[in-house]
């Protein structure tokens, strides 16, 4: 594919200024056939690689999965477990990067099968390539709030002594999130640049905050033996190897 960014001279015409802009990324879009959708660009770079950062949710993930890995395996399955993750989640992501190199549209994965698949079967793979990420974004969206919700009704019940807890409270909750978080994506798209910004300090911060008391505190420490070869199967099948097949990706 010929390069499309186009080069422009500055003012005082000493430079060629090779950064991209918005008209770079129509010109991209209609080299592998597509036209750009008009709609406004509210992100910067650094504001798109901390969405990924906070929407990845690592530590958080590792820390709301520990509990199960840790009676399916034990602490060896929860370390190699994570190692054997990380490996196929780079590869896929490297895979991901090739195709939205060649292909930089928003709607990934059904716009690589599309241009990319067998003619004869471009549309119906298309199809299901679109519905199923689509899926994919909503159950994530709704794991995401879901968790949030608890995690609320976790604080009520550690800091309330007359909290008494409900299941209907947790769906309440997620009903609500759901709306508050659906209006601002709406009305408030503008500001969600910004919102990134502080998600992503929380982020960071909670991560060594996390991680710092945990070292300090947490007595007495296992020995690296434990850490790294301990397996333990308290999941409640017999075999050892369904109980590693249990344990959540990340």
């Amino acid at each position: 594919m010929a390069n499309s960014f186009t080069k422009k001279e500055p003012s005082d015409g000493s430079i060629l200024d090779k950064r991209p802009t918005a008209d770079d990324d129509d010109a991209k879009l209609h080299d592998v056939g597509f036209e750009s959708s008009g709609l406004e660009r509210n992100f910067n770079t650094w504001s798109l690689l901390f969405m990924s950062f906070c929407t990845s949710v690592t530590w958080e993930a590792i820390s709301s999965a520990s509990a199960q890995a840790l009676t399916s395996g034990g602490s060896s399955s929860f370390v190699w477990g994570f190692v054997a993750s990380a490996v196929g989640t780079m590869l896929i992501a490297m895979c991901l990067a090739e195709y939205s190199g060649m292909i930089p549209t928003a709607g990934g994965q059904y716009h690589y099968v599309a241009k990319l698949a067998p003619p004869k079967y471009r549309r119906i793979f298309a199809w299901f390539a679109g519905w199923i990420t689509m899926l994919g974004w909503v159950t994530c969206s709704l794991a995401g709030i879901f968790a949030t919700a608890m995690q609320i009704q976790a604080w009520a019940i550690l800091f309330s002594d007359t909290y008494v807890y409900e299941r209907w409270h947790t769906s309440l909750l997620v009903v609500g999130l759901t709306t508050v978080f659906t209006l601002f994506a709406i009305f408030e798209i503008k500001r969600l640049h910004r919102v990134i910004f502080i998600a992503m300090f929380a982020h960071t911060v909670g991560y060594f905050a996390t991680s710092i008391y945990l070292l300090v505190h947490v007595t007495p420490k296992n020995s690296a033996e434990y850490v790294f070869k301990d397996f333990t199967n308290l999941s409640g099948w017999e075999s050892d190897g369904v109980s590693i097949r249990l344990l959540p990706p990340r």
